[in-house]
């Protein structure tokens, strides 16, 4: 998968949703049907992979508004201890874990 798809992480994804059903919309594209066959979950598991302190903050912030995927619990374990990381982001890989086991255990 191709790096440019990581522009996309710079909006919040509320943001990048609205935005795309609005361009959707103007050239009568289905925008609910291009956003599930959006690899979203591939764009944030190759940018949790990617030692980027940018990309991964801004990966970790959409998942920080979603739940945790099982694909990407190992590389968000990873993360929440690696030196190369900013604090940021290792907090939120912190709390992204607690609140997943947190669901698990309800």
């Amino acid at each position: 998968m191709t790096q440019l798809w990581l522009v996309l992480l710079d909006l919040d994804e509320h943001e990048f949703v609205t935005r795309l059903t609005v361009a959707a919309d103007d050239v009568g594209l289905p925008a609910r049907e291009l956003i599930r066959n959006l690899p979203i979950d591939e764009v944030l598991q190759m940018t949790l992979s990617s030692s980027s302190g940018h990309w991964t903050e801004r990966a970790l912030e959409w998942l920080d508004r979603r739940p945790l995927p099982a694909n990407l619990v190992g590389p968000v374990e990873r993360l929440s201890n690696a030196r190369w990381a900013t604090q940021r982001a290792r907090q939120i890989a912190h709390r992204l874990l607690r609140d997943r086991q947190a669901d698990q255990s309800q």
